[in-house]
Formats: structure tokens, sequence, C-alpha cells
């Protein structure tokens, strides 16, 4: 069996999946990251869970360190530095995305609801999966829900008002933000099937919180 499938039925264990990859100087690196809230239930039933500080990027390095090290590979994680690992040029390599107004990157299959967990190097050149094709999936977008339906009107095309979100999730929640996740986010048309579950959002929502 190829790396390429071990990885991936080794990941498939806790929810997670390769997102993309490419080769560079004679080894294979792999993104590894998660659509939707398909790894929540291995994450939220885990010790780590209930951990104070960055529970999510401990079970990560947990659970991504012990899979490349079982198929003699590199893990290597976003939060590692500095100096940081370049996971954005990685994935301007690895998947055709673009941003969205929202600032996040934009998946034509999640939609806005996917991220990156970290990344595993191999020696030798092996398989990789197939490539998305680049669209300007915001572009044709002519509504832009995400920039019009905010409560607070924190996002514009000039940027995202980090204070007045933070400021209105703590206050008055018209939308259920802290509970659901981000309205102008879950207002995106795409990739509504992988929207976050409520406890999964609202884990990132209270962490969001409090940085702010």
């Amino acid at each position: 069996m190829d790396i390429f499938q071990e990885l991936s039925s080794a990941l498939s264990q806790v929810g997670l999946i390769i997102r993309g990859g490419f080769h560079e100087d004679g080894t294979t690196l792999y993104l590894v990251g998660h659509g939707g809230s398909s790894f929540w239930e291995s994450f939220s039933s885990s010790d780590f869970f209930d951990q104070e500080d960055n529970p999510l990027d401990n079970w990560s390095k947990q659970v991504i360190g012990e899979i490349a090290s079982a198929l003699d590979g590199q893990a290597i994680y976003p939060s590692d530095g500095p100096p940081y690992a370049p996971f954005q040029q990685w994935v301007r390599k690895s998947e055709g995305l673009l941003q969205s107004p929202l600032g996040m990157m934009i998946h034509p299959e999640f939609g806005l609801w996917h991220a990156y967990r970290g990344a595993i190097c191999f020696e030798g050149i092996h398989e990789l999966p197939d490539k998305s094709e680049i669209s300007d999936i915001c572009g044709t977008c002519m509504d832009k829900p995400c920039l019009n339906t905010c409560p607070v009107d924190a996002f514009s095309m000039d940027g995202y008002d980090v204070p007045v979100c933070a400021a209105h999730i703590k206050t008055s929640d018209t939308k259920d933000c802290m509970s659901k996740g981000c309205f102008a986010r879950r207002n995106c048309p795409n990739g509504q099937e992988y929207i976050y579950q409520s406890d999964h959002a609202n884990f990132h929502m209270k962490a969001f919180c409090g940085n702010h």
C-alpha cells in the first residue's frame, strides 16, 4: 500500500483527511485537516478536550505526530515557531483556493467550513490527491450575504472589525453567533452541509471571545 493510502486510512480513524499535497526536492508534503466537524467526536471525547490551554492544537499534535511517526514521516504544525512554516504558501500549492470577503479561504466543496491542522512530509515521491480547480466562487456570488447579514456590520470590503464583532457576541448576541457560529459565515451559500455542528462552533467562539 502506498503512503498516500496508508496516511488516508490512518487519518480517517480520527476524522481527519489529506487536504492536498505537493512534491519538492525529492519529498512529498501532505496537508492535514478537515472539512466540517468530521474530527469533532474524536477530539471532544479525548483527554485533551478539557485542557485549559490550546486543547485543539495539543490534540492535533498528538494524533498527527503519532501517525507521522508510525509512517516514518515528519509532522509540521502551524503553531510551531517562530519561524513558522509557510502554510499559506503550501495551501496555494496544494489546493485551488481563493480568499473570501470574510478573510478565510473558501473551498469549492467545504465552503468556509474547513481548516488545516498540520502537515506531514515524507522522503520520496508519493501519490498526490487531485488538486481542486481554482474557482472564483465569491466573485460570481452576486448577493454577498457574508457581507450584508452580520448584525453589527463587522464585515465589509474594507476588512473585519474585530472589536465590534467581539462586543456583540459578549453582550447582545441576537443571531446566536456564540452557540452556532458566526451568523455571516453561516449565510454563505457554499458548503452549507459542512457547517460546524453547534458544540464545535461554540468551542471556537468561546476561544475567540477569550482572546478578545
